[in-house]
């Protein structure tokens, strides 16, 4: 009874399959185990069989000790005498039988010993079973097969492999970045190999990690057995969805076959059409656009990180401008602090909550005495120099001696108009306190004209890759070597 088939093995993995072809079956007994390789092999290892079932295992060390390559496995069973015709000890190979003389192998190759047992096993009245399997010790392996987005903005990944059914495997985006108690749970996913002969696994992440990581290059580790990785490189994108009554912005994945270096399969599959029975319609509360007549005429509320906010502006989009989230007074979220504060040693000094990053608005009553650079800021993460988030400039305010206003240099886009203020001497500089959400976030009464959104991005596709690079980080780059940032 003699068969083939191949098993493979990543080197680190033990050698461990079963076996249901037993020659002797509902009988427990031992068997031996053969590997004859190129170079390298083992001989006359005890193995015990279960029933039927036989197991072959063989730990991680005694595999190191063989090199990358193909294999022959003989898994040998008594025949009908139920003894070993054929044995290996101490570098002979033997036969039970004084017809057949026994072969000194010391210093032989591995396949000059299973061309002595193969001639043993074709010598009457030699009536060993063999079951034969080739084995594939390998480097270990893991390709991304299928990977797209989800209908939900979540990155799902499918991936095959060598190693073998059980092995456990961990990722994480950013890992070098992101390895800490609060942003594991979301950058990282798990998963274990499953499969005989074509083994594989999953990896999903959810779209809150592509809502906190900046837009660009990002590189996904996976670990493996005892030290083994590999990295996966994805970009994040940002664009708006138009969607009936008021745009929104998403976050997604983007990949290609070129990003990883080999093709992949980037098609979703199919879902089945979500039917909408009796849509329920709820009132929508718009905001108003309030911007400096300096980029009014663009209608440009989105400002990017170190830009340009003025006093008295509403409903800005800020986003871009601010680093991670963190625990602050017991509220997850984004912070910001006053970087002209000078005192290092007070910790809390000049930082407001953002509760609305989306619709932001440059409130005098905060703002009018903190003119100039606000950095980010987190809780946990106290930096000598932080990032500079966005920068507040007065907003140019001019009196009319006329009609005793004074043009504060600011348009109301909703509905078009200048926003006038009061006369200077009337005006008072009050003390920066706390901001509420209230404050920082005024929802105005719904009007019948909506703020036009954004210039929405270019959608970006797999065939051109474009990695925008700040022109301050750039020279920054040169003028020290490296950089270290948040976004």
């Amino acid at each position: 009874m003699v068969h083939a088939d191949t098993f493979v093995v990543a080197r680190g993995d033990p050698i461990s399959y079963y076996g249901f072809d037993a020659p002797s079956p509902n009988v427990t007994e031992p068997f031996q185990l053969w590997i004859f390789g190129t170079v390298d092999g083992l001989y006359g290892v005890p193995s015990v069989t279960n029933l039927d079932q036989y197991s072959v295992a063989m730990p991680a060390g005694q595999v190191e000790a063989l090199g990358n390559g193909m294999y022959t496995i003989y898994a040998q069973f008594p025949g009908p005498n139920h003894q070993f015709d054929i044995s290996y000890d101490n570098g002979t190979l033997k036969t039970i039988y004084k017809a057949i003389q026994d072969t000194d192998m010391s210093g032989s190759l591995a396949p000059d010993i299973k061309r002595q047992f193969d001639a043993y096993l074709n010598t009457p009245p030699v009536d060993d079973i063999i079951i034969n399997r080739t084995l594939s010790i390998e480097d270990p392996m893991i390709r991304v097969k299928n990977m797209y987005t989800t209908e939900s903005g979540d990155l799902h990944m499918d991936l095959i492999t060598n190693l073998k059914a059980g092995d456990k495997i961990t990722s994480m985006i950013d890992e070098d970045q992101y390895n800490t108690p609060a942003y594991r749970s979301v950058m990282s996913s798990s998963a274990t190999v499953v499969g005989d002969s074509n083994r594989s696994f999953s990896l999903d992440f959810t779209s809150k990690a592509s809502e906190q990581l900046p837009s660009g290059m990002h590189f996904i580790t996976i670990r493996f057995l005892e030290s083994g990785s590999t990295v996966i490189p994805v970009e994040r994108y940002s664009r708006y969805v138009p969607p009936t009554p008021t745009p929104v912005i998403q976050y997604y994945y983007d990949f290609s076959g070129n990003l990883i270096g080999y093709d992949i399969n980037t098609t979703r599959p199919a879902t089945a059409p979500t039917i909408v029975i009796s849509p329920t319609v709820t009132p929508i509360n718009w905001y108003q656009t309030v911007l400096n007549a300096k980029r009014v005429s663009a209608n440009n509320r989105t400002v990017d990180q170190r830009g340009t906010v003025y006093v008295g502006e509403k409903n800005l989009d800020i986003y871009g401008t601010l680093g991670w989230m963190s625990n602050y007074n017991g509220n997850y979220g984004f912070t910001v602090q006053y970087c002209e504060w000078g005192d290092t040693s007070n910790t809390t000094a000049d930082v407001i909550q953002i509760n609305n990053p989306y619709h932001f608005d440059v409130d005098p009553d905060i703002f009018r005495n903190k003119l100039g650079a606000w950095c980010q800021h987190q809780s946990d993460f106290i930096e000598e120099h932080p990032p500079v988030a966005f920068i507040v400039l007065p907003s140019s305010a001019i009196y009319n001696m006329t009609t005793g206003e004074m043009d504060n240099g600011l348009i109301d886009v909703t509905n078009g108009t200048p926003v006038k203020g009061k006369n200077p001497a009337t005006v008072t500089n009050k003390t920066n306190t706390t901001p509420t959400e209230d404050v920082l976030n005024v929802v105005i009464t719904p009007t019948d004209i909506p703020t036009p959104p954004p210039t929405p991005e270019p959608i970006p596709t797999t065939d051109a890759i474009v990695l925008p690079l700040p022109a301050w980080l750039a020279v920054a780059a040169l003028a020290i070597g490296v950089v270290l940032f948040r976004r």
